[in-house]
């Protein structure tokens, strides 16, 4: 009996070493085809797919080189928020007050203190909702009687001038995929600009309106009409913090409300502005509504004693994943990024350098060489970044093993049959993840092309016919 079980053992060894070496010559012979076409012809490509079960490469090419990541870099942002942070991980914003409370009135100011939830005011759950917030705001207020605040309304905004990455490019950064995290944030640090295009091309357009309104913001719309169904080709020039924007490129003919999303240039404004209605509309009285990046108090001269009313919690830090890989939300990428670098090294704070060198630092005590993972943010929106295939199959791999593997693995999206995270900005393009065959062999995947020509869609088909190999 033992003899016929090893026997049967070592049969199905074999098989599967026939099998890795079919598969291995199959990707070999596909990828010979992808390096000689056309679209790769100045480009720059690296894979590496590696056997799940036994952690063993298949198949690796130009697996040791840096390339941009765009997207696929998420995957690494996502996985260290799960072990860093953990699965049930909420941000807290906070409200408290100075002074006392008698009868119906603070003596004293109230304190909203942000802790960098991108989740403030987004619309993607009903307890984030812009109403919802404001609503609870009220409420909290409202259950301990008070009707006057004799002082101020203070918003702690912290270290926000010190979290937009450097690398990030101009023409981003006016966009709403530009938005950086900050320490406090506010309906996805987004607003729409509704525009109505005229009919002929070359036509002017014009902005009918802003939602929500930039307190103190004005633009400049350089904006003219293109062919109908040329889609959103416009551009929107702001910097954090500024109040003159510029917008250029086109958007298509006869259309009488076109939304274009850009990213807030000071979203603790909108949200002071907001909230500073919602109390008078509550009959809630106070003088003013103040932004501080200190730990101050109204005078912003002397520290003093807060007292906590309550705490507004984010959703969990699963469903906000599960938001940030299914819709590549680049806000929420740093906000994880941010809030690692703060925790794991509170003297730095929450900033985007801080935490960078968090992140390279965790993966580095995991056994991943420094040089091979060359990060500027935590969404992969910088063309900057420089991430090696293999140790993004590693990530993966290390990732499998977790307790949280199963909430990581669920947020991955859907991409030609396969669990993969995709990644596109200019002339860069990359699928990351995983895939489980027919036979129930697993494997991880990372696939990056940067510099290539011609159309994204049509690179993207090439790539699957490479990644169809694997099915």
């Amino acid at each position: 009996m033992l003899i016929k079980h090893l026997y049967l053992f070592f049969c199905l060894l074999l098989a599967q070493v026939v099998f890795g070496q079919e598969l291995t010559e199959k990707i070999k012979k596909s990828i010979e085809v992808f390096e000689k076409d056309p679209q790769l012809e100045n480009g720059l490509f690296s894979i590496y797919v590696m056997n799940a079960d036994t952690k063993t490469p298949v198949f690796a090419k130009n697996e040791n080189v840096g390339l941009a990541t765009a997207s696929c870099l998420k995957i690494l942002t996502s996985a260290t928020a799960f072990q860093l942070l953990g699965t049930a991980y909420q941000f807290v914003t906070s409200l408290s007050y100075t002074g006392k409370i008698e009868k119906n009135t603070l003596y004293g100011n109230l304190v909203i203190r942000g802790s960098g939830d991108p989740t403030l005011g987004s619309w993607r759950w009903e307890q984030t909702k812009t109403t919802a917030i404001l609503n609870k705001i009220t409420a909290i207020l409202q259950k301990k009687g008070i009707q006057v605040i004799t002082g101020s309304v203070i918003i702690y905004d912290g270290n926000s001038k010190n979290v937009t990455p450097g690398n990030w490019i101009w023409e981003d950064l006016g966009n709403y995929y530009g938005a950086p995290a900050r320490v406090f944030n506010w309906r996805e640090n987004q607003y729409d600009l509704h525009f109505a295009t005229g009919k002929n091309v070359k036509d002017r357009t014009s902005v009918i309106n802003i939602d929500p309104d930039l307190p103190e913001v004005s633009f400049e719309n350089e904006v003219t009409t293109a062919e109908s169904g040329t889609g959103d080709q416009s551009v929107i020039y702001l910097p954090p913090f500024g109040t003159q924007g510029v917008i250029k490129g086109t958007l298509p003919a006869n259309e009488s409300d076109f939304v274009v999303s850009g990213s807030m240039p000071n979203p603790t404004k909108v949200f002071a502005k907001a909230l500073f209605a919602k109390l008078k509309s509550a009959k809630i009285s106070t003088k003013e509504v103040l932004i501080s990046t200190t730990e101050k108090t109204t005078s912003l001269k002397e520290p003093v004693q807060l007292f906590l009313l309550d705490t507004i919690l984010s959703p969990s830090l699963d469903k906000i994943n599960y938001w940030f890989m299914q819709k590549s939300i680049n806000l929420y990428g740093e906000a994880f990024l941010n809030k690692i670098g703060e925790l794991q090294n509170k003297t730095a704070g929450y900033t985007n350098r801080n935490g960078v060198e968090a992140i390279k630092k965790f993966w580095s005590q995991k056994g991943i060489p420094v040089n091979s993972l060359n990060i500027y943010d935590g969404s992969g929106l910088s063309p900057a970044n420089r991430v090696t295939t293999k140790t993004l199959v590693s990530v993966l791999s290390y990732a499998k093993e977790q307790p949280w593997f199963t909430n990581y693995f669920a947020a991955f999206p859907l991409y030609n049959e396969m669990k993969l995270k995709s990644g596109t900005i200019g002339d860069v393009k990359g699928f990351s993840g995983y895939h489980t065959t027919k036979d129930g062999t697993n494997y991880i995947v990372s696939f990056l092309v940067n510099n290539y020509n011609g159309s994204s869609r049509a690179l993207v088909n090439k790539m699957y016919k490479v990644l169809d190999q694997l099915k």
